[in-house]
């Protein structure tokens, strides 16, 4: 862990070196293009051309004053910075035919970068995606909440769930690219994910602020950190209608690793999942802390989904707060602290594993079960300490109730339960369907050192 903290400091060291020469570099004021102020007329063309002369200057910083400017799909190149000054407002177009959309890219693209090396995105202006969405009745069952949507059904709940109306863009892809550094902005509103980073290294992002719908922002991700290698994300406020920050190994990517990942200093919230690696998980994930960080108002704390094979491994999740809440039921999350889970997208998917995996030093508030279940028959999740973890669950808040013990633990092996609390608060109510601290299941080697693991109080 040393090692890999030395060499993270280094790396950090580097991307800053790289953003002072950058700050020294040319400015060109996008004005000086031709945009217009107002938000009504598109400047994409002025934005771009204002990228292209900073890139055929060997780099520079491209200025985004204080006002309200309107664009389409603009195109980051290396070298070059895209700053927006404070009082500035980065609008994504409603106009569908404004976006140049990429081959195999799901949703059109605000700012793109690809293959380039030395970008970065700094000021305190905002990036506002302008997102709408309706309430509508579902077109089907989402197989992943197949038993939660019985649930609810049967619980009489409005099934009705919000769907984006289009152009739905990310507001930031940058792919195969290297030396990212992302700082201080605000992205705010995003129809889809609203920074995604696809099979890029040396990343740095600190100081950002991503909000989107925590109600109706579906797809509306946080930070989704895509196959990418060495990155560290600090001192960052992410509220989201989907998950806040999540790393992932797509087809789109490749399938590549996603390796030497930190992020720390974070306060987040979310309507799924506040960290989390997966669903997609076609290629493996190494390296991976979680530190210091606060949640809150979330629909899951942790988690790990394993569905498209690889293996996740040496993972750190330590010194976190959390306060998780059961939300509507088309969101993934039951109100629990954490999940860690080998699962198969398809019959014919490829099996997974969880190994070595600590969460430390943890105090958690929850609605919900958490869980670590691996694939039934098979040895996929082995080696998972909790130490320190202190978890009090009180009554859910919607009728469709899930939560039954406080943890569960099954199809497992190695599993290490040191200064484990499971306690109750029954302020709220209780729950018919409460019923242990602790339920365990087809666990090889199962150890617990001073823990305690309250009965549930009945009504």
């Amino acid at each position: 862990m040393k090692r890999f903290s030395h060499l993270m400091s280094v790396f950090v060291a580097a991307v800053l070196a790289a953003s002072v020469s950058a700050a020294g570099a040319a400015r060109h004021d996008i004005t000086s293009f031709g945009a217009q102020a107002g938000g009504v007329e598109p400047v994409t063309e002025a934005i771009q051309k204002a990228i292209e002369t900073a890139h055929s200057a060997g780099g520079g910083t491209v200025v985004v004053p204080s006002g309200r400017w309107l664009s389409g799909t603009v195109f980051l190149k290396s070298g070059v910075t895209l700053h927006l000054e404070s009082g500035a407002t980065l609008l994504a177009s409603r106009d569908e035919s404004h976006y140049t959309r990429g081959e195999g890219e799901q949703a059109p693209v605000l700012i793109r970068g690809h293959q380039a090396r030395g970008v970065a995105i700094t000021g305190r202006g905002v990036i506002d995606g302008q997102a709408r969405q309706v309430m509508a009745e579902p077109d089907g069952i989402d197989s992943f909440i197949e038993r939660e949507t019985r649930i609810a059904r049967e619980a009489g709940i409005d099934m009705k769930r919000p769907v984006t109306v289009k152009p739905n863009p990310c507001l930031v892809l940058l792919t195969e690219c290297e030396d990212v550094l992302i700082e201080d902005a605000s992205f705010l509103n995003s129809p889809f994910w609203s920074v995604h980073l696809g099979n890029c290294e040396r990343i740095h992002i600190r100081n950002a602020r991503i909000e989107t719908s925590t109600e109706m922002g579906v797809n509306a991700d946080g930070l989704d950190i895509d196959g990418c290698r060495d990155v560290r994300v600090t001192g960052c406020t992410i509220t989201t209608g989907d998950d806040a920050i999540c790393l992932k190994s797509t087809r789109h990517s490749g399938g590549r690793d996603c390796s030497d990942i930190v992020v720390t200093a974070c306060v987040l919230s979310s309507t799924s999942c506040a960290l989390k690696i997966g669903t997609e998980t076609h290629g493996n994930f190494r390296r991976i802390v979680f530190s210091d960080c606060v949640i809150r108002n979330t629909n899951r704390g942790l988690g790990i989904f394993v569905r498209d094979g690889a293996e996740v491994s040496d993972v750190l999740f330590s010194d976190i707060i959390m306060e998780c809440e059961r939300k509507h039921y088309n969101w993934w999350g039951d109100g629990d602290p954490f999940r860690f889970i080998v699962l198969k997208r398809q019959p014919d998917s490829r099996l997974g594993s969880i190994r070595r995996v600590t969460v430390s030093n943890v105090i958690a508030r929850g609605q919900g079960s958490s869980m670590i279940a691996g694939y039934p028959g098979a040895d996929r999740v082995s080696e998972i300490t909790l130490r320190d973890v202190r978890v009090t669950l009180e009554a859910e808040s919607t009728a469709d109730k899930r939560a039954t013990s406080g943890l569960i633990i099954r199809d497992a092996a190695d599993i290490t339960l040191d200064g484990l609390s499971v306690r109750w608060d029954d302020s709220k109510g209780t729950e018919p369907a409460w019923d242990q601290a602790l339920c365990s299941e087809r666990v090889d080697r199962l150890e617990t050192r001073g823990c305690r693991l309250d009965p549930p109080p009945r009504p």
